[in-house]
């Protein structure tokens, strides 16, 4: 009848006003990844065109002159590159095999491991907790996810700080939360920080180094694993930011 053709309606407009409404946000996300690339890469563009004009214009050819020259081209051009590097590895995520049974705790203390000199440069103690369990997935993209969620917690700690990074498995889901005692994330951005090439402070973080794409790697990651990562919590004394990944079949209980 009427009422039925009338509730037919009704669902399709709210699945209309539904699709428009996340096709808005992939417009604006890509319109957000659009403006912050370009600034990106205009940095260090300007960078070389100032350098190169400078050297042109003074003719200084004493070889430390051309040696502090070349330096600041080779570092330039390295950032352009990592840049490039990094936006080709998100667009290859998908093809890589994810089937690889796998340990969290080892995947987490490499990970720590290898960040354990930056850290000591700065007195930083980085805490791991993770109890024996089991993950299916890409064991170098997942160490990436995790290396990339250390090294930032790492990175913005202040000198003397620590990191703790904890982990536990419950309900078929694997959740690590990586807490740090960096400045905090203003509620209004914490999605946003997972975008590619967006920072909360720009000047501190291009200070810091780091290309503006390690979250959205993680993002992407753990996305493509089934699972998610999210900032749990955040103010001004630090920031706890959690990785949760589906758990392996056995870890679930199933044969």
């Amino acid at each position: 009848g009427f009422g039925r053709i009338g509730q037919r309606v009704g669902e399709l407009a709210r699945a209309f006003n539904q699709m428009s409404g996340r096709l808005n946000q992939v417009f604006v996300m890509q319109k957000n990844f659009s403006h912050n690339a370009a600034h990106e890469f205009r940095t260090p563009l300007a960078v070389l065109k100032t350098r190169i004009g400078l050297f042109r214009k003074k003719r200084d050819f004493r070889p430390e002159a051309v040696q502090d020259f070349l330096q600041i081209m080779e570092g330039e051009v390295d950032r352009l590159s990592a840049m490039v590097s990094s936006l080709l590895e998100l667009t290859n995520l998908e093809q890589m095999e994810r089937g690889e049974r796998l340990s969290p705790e080892q995947l987490i203390q490499g990970a720590a491991d290898e960040l354990a000199l930056p850290a000591a440069e700065r007195q930083i103690s980085v805490l791991v907790e993770v109890p024996p369990c089991t993950l299916t997935g890409n064991e170098r993209l997942l160490h990436r996810a995790v290396f990339n969620l250390l090294e930032n917690a790492v990175k913005y700690s202040p000198t003397g700080g620590s990191v703790h990074v904890a982990g536990r498995q419950a309900d078929g889901v694997f959740r690590m939360e990586v807490t740090d005692q960096g400045p905090g994330i203003p509620v209004e951005l914490r999605r946003q920080i997972f975008e590619p090439f967006f920072r909360v402070d720009k000047s501190r973080s291009r200070e810091k180094g780091g290309v503006g794409l390690g979250l959205s790697l993680v993002w992407e990651i753990a996305h493509l694993h089934g699972g998610d990562v999210r900032v749990r919590e955040s103010c001004e004394s630090g920031t706890a930011i959690e990785l949760t990944l589906p758990a392996s079949e056995e870890e679930r209980g199933m044969p």
